[in-house]
């Protein structure tokens, strides 16, 4: 925690929330059991710490479970001279609030936001919030180059993709966003600085961390909000590893996830980061994002011996027709047979859907249901499509959306397919999980992880009774 004399000391802040949520520059979404570390914060810490001897700490207020009083007494304890934090999705109004009450009571600190919402829309943010300066895309250089600036007093025109008020007061946008080309030039996150105590998924062992090994998506699914864009920049499987052995040593995980957006998009690099981790004898649980076309009999037996026991996979939709529709590139018939061979090596696979394309029939649906029934599936996780401003989708449906950022919104017009929408996704729950074979599956499973069960029990019976405000990805358990 403690830097270098004179150099700023800066508080990375995971902003409070009314429930555990997890935000990520490309998401954000809420699940009873469901909490890893904010990594974009600690790849800025790592920064910090590594590169800047600077005075760092992290304040993950969603994992201690801290409110704006307990925000404001640590920054009172730790006295940073800037403060870095980001946005969610649809937690933006209360971010906001956060924002605004923070820099109320803190006014002397710098405050320095990121974030997908902030980078597409730096003047909105600069005119409605008390931020001191907004990052442009990735974070990591920026930051770099901007913490230089604040501590040598030196000329903020010479720092490239930031946003903040020039002399005038008003919003002044400099540069453009730039991507990190070699991600392994980067410092070592600053894991340290974790609670790690704090961070779960259901069904794993404690402790429990998150990795991310690469960036951005390659693939052109027409309502993804990717991490950075469709430039995929991955880090090598030596330093993946290190990191992975950094973590066990440290912290005596025993489980971790990628956080990768498709953690298996280049086969080769899985294989042998695969093979490092068995020959490393690191005896972990671990589980990635994946796409069930990236999937075959080779990846996922390297996998399961490295010790991948759970895949999230983007399924979507069962039907062909409005998977060409999200410009999925996947064939519906090929995604279940792929979905099985997941089953015959061992994995526990959860299949994320988007219910509700414009245009989306009610065949449509069943074909999505029944192919979700067929891959048996272990776990269901869907939401209502939600066409996000930077995405084709949203180039195509803009006509029909309501959206604006404060208040935060982002809805159909048409009322009638968004209940809908929300018909469908209820629907889609109570036939899945409401199975005799499932009941009894998690039923025995109560025993042994009961906070488990019974936090996805009830957030999904809440669900079913009243239903929650749209997110990207609403995971039950």
């Amino acid at each position: 925690m403690n830097g270098a004399p004179g150099r700023p000391r800066t508080l990375l802040l995971n902003l409070p929330y009314k429930v555990r949520l997890v935000r990520r520059y490309m998401c954000s979404y809420q699940s009873p059991n469901i909490l890893f570390p904010p990594v974009e914060l600690l790849a800025l810490g790592g920064i910090v710490r590594h590169w800047k001897q600077g005075a760092v700490d992290l304040l993950d207020a969603v994992a201690e479970s801290c409110d704006l009083d307990a925000v404001s007494r640590r920054i009172r304890e730790f006295r940073p001279d800037i403060i870095v934090t980001f946005t969610g999705f649809a937690c933006l109004d209360d971010d906001a609030a956060a924002i605004r009450e923070i820099k109320r009571r803190h006014p002397q600190v710098n405050l320095v936001l990121f974030g997908y919402y902030p980078t597409l829309f730096p003047r909105d943010f600069l005119d409605q919030l008390p931020i001191d300066f907004i990052i442009l895309g990735e974070p990591d250089l920026t930051f770099s180059a901007l913490y230089d600036r604040l501590a040598d007093g030196g000329n903020l025109a010479e720092v490239n993709a930031i946003a903040y008020r020039g002399a005038d007061g008003l919003p002044l946008v400099q540069g453009e966003a730039q991507r990190v080309r070699d991600p392994d030039s980067l410092p070592r996150p600053a894991y340290e600085l974790l609670r790690i105590e704090g961070y779960s998924e259901p069904f794993f062992p404690r402790p429990y961390a998150a990795i991310q090994s690469a960036r951005g998506c390659p693939f052109g699914c027409t309502f993804c909000v990717r991490s950075y864009g469709r430039k995929l920049t991955t880090r090598s499987p030596e330093t993946v590893l290190d990191e992975i052995r950094f973590l066990k040593e440290r912290f005596h995980i025993r489980a971790f996830r990628f956080t990768d957006d498709t953690f298996t998009a280049v086969k080769d690099r899985v294989l042998k980061l695969c093979r490092l981790m068995v020959e490393a004898g690191l005896g972990l649980k671990w589980s990635c994002l994946s796409r069930a076309d990236t999937l075959d009999e080779e990846i996922l037996g390297s996998m399961w011996e490295a010790g991948c026991r759970r895949l999230y996979v983007g399924i979507e939709s069962g039907s062909q027709r409005t998977l060409d529709r999200y410009n999925k590139g996947t064939n519906a018939a090929a995604v279940l047979q792929k979905l099985l061979l997941c089953k015959k090596h061992g994995m526990e696979t959860m299949g994320f859907f988007t219910i509700g394309m414009p245009g989306e029939t009610r065949e449509d649906f069943e074909q999505t249901i029944e192919l979700a029934l067929r891959a048996k599936l272990d776990y269901y996780g869907g939401t209502e499509l939600i066409a996000y401003p930077g995405t084709d989708l949203f180039t195509q449906l803009k006509d029909q959306v309501e959206f604006s950022l404060f208040p935060y919104t982002n809805r159909f017009k048409d009322r009638e397919f968004e209940a809908r929408q929300r018909r469908w996704k209820k629907e889609f729950y109570r036939r899945f999980y409401f199975r005799p074979s499932v009941v009894m599956k998690f039923a025995g499973r109560a025993l042994s992880h009961p906070r488990d069960v019974f936090g996805g029990t009830a957030k999904l019976g809440r669900f079913l009774l009243s239903g929650p405000p749209p997110a990207k990805r609403d995971e039950m358990f």
